[in-house]
């Protein structure tokens, strides 16, 4: 028995893109309907970081599965794959590490998270 025979890498991509589209919808529900305080604004800020690590995961599993379906899926996903490379360099700036000049700006952004 190979794992070719019963598709196991075809239905892990599945799998991977399944658990990615769930938790990106659900950091959008999170955004959505975020509260309007100092620990809503913390909420915002770690779902917001959230999707970008959902989004880099993303476009790395884009870069390695194989795109089967029509010409317009096909030509749509090249696009988005594109688009996400900048994803890597938010991710890396932003969200993989607590960047000083990223925390400076969130403190002007939300000052009552202090009060």
């Amino acid at each position: 028995m190979t794992k070719d025979k019963y598709q196991i890498p075809r239905k892990s991509d599945f799998i991977c893109l399944t658990i990615l589209l769930d938790d990106l919808k659900s950091y959008q529900d999170a955004l959505n309907n975020s509260e309007q305080s100092k620990h809503g604004f913390i909420a915002t800020l770690r779902n917001t970081r959230n999707v970008f690590v959902s989004l880099h995961n993303l476009r790395d599993s884009m870069k390695r599965i194989r795109l089967v379906g029509g010409e317009s899926f096909v030509a749509r996903s090249r696009k988005l794959r594109k688009e996400l490379d900048f994803i890597a360099h938010v991710r890396n700036k932003g969200v993989g590490h607590l960047d000083r000049g990223l925390l400076e700006r969130a403190a002007q952004w939300m000052p009552q998270i202090f009060s």
